[in-house]
């Protein structure tokens, strides 16, 4: 019994779990005056075979962390990696200098991970943490692994967040993904209904909002994969006569398009809005028009060099507006999507852009890592710079006809990651752990582990909810986070992957 309270206490401290009956601490000291009051940071970082069921991880980020003296000196305390859950984890370390509010730290990565054990040293194959750091601080923005949010590592939310608190600009964040950010299975186990406003961008944007962090999911982005996608799932958007999809993605999934007099591809938010933003693809000559409710026509061109343009459209009075788009004249139009907002308020617009059936490298499916045209997944984000993207792309990587090799899908992700950074903060997001029925955990965990090493090797923060999870099998039937099917999560599990992530949005931003 007080094994079993020893180890609830830890796990509630946010220790991995231990394999030992005896924890043990080490103490590592060290001196460099760069650092004066910065900070030094040690992040558990499991082996690259691990799975969730090795370690207890409800309570990422499992970071431990220390503030250094006014002459440089840190004493920090971990656990030994020898008594660590499973064998072989190790910790990541990083210092920084001191932030102030006009200076960002500057930090000093161990790129080589360490172990601690009980002698009162961690090694790694460069480092022993007993002596100084070597060097000066490195410039630019901290590199620290973090299996949770790290204000740090996302300047861009930090900095549109602040404006949105005192109502002098908005956040946009962007969840790329695929069906299971799309919303499939979101409504019930037909998987028919509105699935957007139950997906977990639109959850999201409720505890966003239910925390005094204004949240708005007015917008839609491409038609899916042709799986129904804004033709009967979003209910927010009707096709007109003569509108359909056209088999070359963008952000979001095809591009609607027409080409011959038509009634509108029209869009009508639920909340009431002064703004839109048409987002477009020239390419073909073509002429569109674009008019709020029942007002006068504007036209666009979609003529000269390819790629993907915006034209602001302002709505008018505050209210419920709907943005009519048409053909005119000349070749197809193609539109991409629609952004909507209330510019009277500061607030964090929410940007579904999931896919059904995509993935990083998929074979058969849409790839976001496609870039054979302007305004394909891969270069279309960065044109829309969205202030955050939330990348969660997995489950079709490791499962069904679309599935790829980790190595396929490490690449294609470092392509997408290095594409996005460009622009935006990205955080990595694990999916929703698969039936054992459908894919083994030990395949999932490879690519969840892919992830990790990705997080670390960009500099990126990561919401763990594969591991947050467990598995499928624990999580099905109850609490009911899944119904039926062996990928999807059901009305629950959505919520839950949201709450998830604004916790930890929300923790970066100072709720």
């Amino acid at each position: 019994m007080a094994q079993l309270l020893r180890t609830l206490l830890l796990i509630a401290l946010g220790w991995p779990a231990l394999a030992g009956a005896q924890v043990s601490f080490v103490t590592t000291t060290g001196t460099n005056a760069n650092y004066a009051n910065g900070t030094i940071t040690a992040n558990f970082l499991p082996p690259a075979n691990s799975s969730q069921f090795d370690y207890i991880n409800e309570r990422f980020p499992f970071t431990q962390s220390a503030t250094l003296s006014s002459s440089g000196v840190w004493s920090l305390n971990v656990a030994d990696t020898s008594t660590l859950k499973p064998a072989g984890s190790q910790w990541q370390i990083n210092l920084c200098s001191q932030k102030t509010f006009t200076a960002p730290p500057t930090c000093f990565l161990v790129t080589a991970p360490v172990t601690c054990v009980n002698n009162g040293s961690c090694s790694g194959s460069t480092l022993n943490l007993t002596s100084s750091f070597a060097g000066a601080p490195v410039p630019g923005p901290a590199a620290a692994v973090s299996f949770g949010l790290n204000a740090a590592l996302m300047p861009h939310w930090t900095a549109c967040t602040a404006k949105v608190k005192i109502n002098t600009g908005n956040c946009r964040v962007m969840a790329v993904g695929d069906s299971t950010t799309y919303g499939s299975f979101s409504t019930n186990t037909s998987d028919t209904g509105d699935l957007t406003l139950a997906s977990y961008p639109t959850r999201l944007s409720q505890y966003l909002n239910s925390a005094i962090l204004p949240a708005q999911r007015d917008s839609f982005m491409g038609a899916g994969a042709g799986q129904g996608a804004g033709l009967g799932n979003d209910g927010r958007v009707v096709m007109g006569t003569g509108w359909s999809t056209l088999n070359a993605p963008s952000t979001g999934g095809l591009l609607f398009t027409a080409s011959s007099a038509t009634t509108p591809l029209a869009f009508t938010p639920l909340d009431q809005v002064n703004q839109f933003v048409l987002w477009f693809v020239s390419n073909s000559g073509g002429i569109g028009s674009f008019a709020v409710d029942a007002g006068t026509a504007t036209t666009f061109s979609s003529g000269g060099a390819g790629g993907l343009h915006s034209v602001t459209i302002p709505a008018g009075a505050l209210g419920t507006h709907t943005l009519n788009m048409n053909w005119v004249s000349g070749g197809p139009v193609f539109v991409v999507g629609v952004e909507a907002s209330n510019t009277a308020i500061g607030c964090v617009q929410i940007i579904n852009a999931g896919i059904p059936g995509s993935g990083a490298g998929t074979v058969a499916g849409i790839s976001w890592a496609a870039s054979n045209s302007p305004w394909s997944p891969l270069l279309s984000v960065p044109i829309q710079a969205p202030d955050v993207v939330l990348l969660d792309l997995g489950i079709n990587n490791w499962t069904g006809v679309n599935s790829t090799t980790v190595a396929v899908y490490t690449a294609a992700m470092q392509q997408i990651i290095t594409s996005y950074k460009a622009t935006s903060d990205v955080v990595l997001v694990t999916p929703a752990p698969s039936s054992i029925a459908n894919v083994s955990l030990a395949t999932q965990a490879q690519y969840v582990n892919a992830m990790r090493q990705l997080a670390a090797a960009n500099n990126l923060p990561i919401v763990d909810n594969w591991n947050r999870w467990g598995s499928f099998e624990l999580k099905n039937p109850a609490p009911f986070l899944f119904y039926n099917d062996v990928l999807h999560p059901g009305p629950n599990g959505y919520s839950d992957f949201a709450q998830s992530i604004a916790t930890q949005l929300l923790s970066v931003a100072g709720h």
